[in-house]
């Protein structure tokens, strides 16, 4: 099953005119995301009434952190937040002398509200760093690891089976309607399990 979950994580290109509360600098429009982060962020940044620029995701971020970890930027699962309402900042007095503290807070509150660990990456799925996290205090990294779609439960109420059910009803819809014009009539758990390579290079 963690395969599912796995082939559900949705990095894929970007449609910038999805996300009205974010603004994409750079190539960050060209790079692979995971898309259910990039949707989160923008839930985040408009209750909090504000728009976010993006001005790292893949393209010229470093591949290992300085843990020695694959940073999940690499993967399409992390994206750095350098703006605010087109401000930028270098410190968190800084950010306050530029009236954006409150706003910044606020966006990651409503993160931290979507299931989102505060300055603890790590072994967390979700997770934003920022002040008081070592080379965040002049911005915000964000990344997610889960890719379950927002619009599922609570991401504090889900349960790991829950999670499991969900990945596997949704794939098999998905791949009866792919198959459906071809005659694809096998038993839909037996095809999943005997076939999932072949279904990682069909959800590419």
């Amino acid at each position: 099953m963690k395969k599912l979950i796995t082939i559900l994580e949705a990095v894929g290109s970007v449609d910038t005119t999805s996300y009205p509360n974010i603004k994409f600098e750079g190539s960050t429009a060209s790079d692979k995301i995971n898309l259910s982060l990039l949707s989160e962020i923008n839930g985040a940044a408009n209750a909090a009434g504000i728009r976010v620029s993006i001005g790292t995701a893949v393209t010229g971020h470093k591949e290992m952190t300085s843990s020695g970890n694959v940073s999940r930027h690499t993967t399409g699962e992390a994206v750095d937040i350098s703006r605010v309402n087109g401000v930028g900042w270098k410190s968190k007095s800084d950010a306050e002398s530029k009236n954006i503290l409150s706003s910044i807070e606020s966006f990651v509150s409503n993160l931290r509200n979507a299931g989102y660990t505060v300055n603890s990456e790590s072994s967390n799925p979700k997770s934003v760093l920022y002040f008081g996290f070592p080379n965040h205090n002049n911005h915000i990294h964000v990344s997610n690891k889960v890719g379950s779609p927002e619009s599922n439960t609570n991401p504090e109420e889900t349960t790991s089976t829950s999670a499991e059910d969900y990945a596997e009803e949704t794939l098999i819809n998905a791949l009866t309607s792919a198959f459906k014009p071809f005659g694809f009539n096998e038993s839909k758990e037996k095809r999943i399990i005997l076939n999932v390579e072949k279904i990682k290079n069909l959800l590419k």
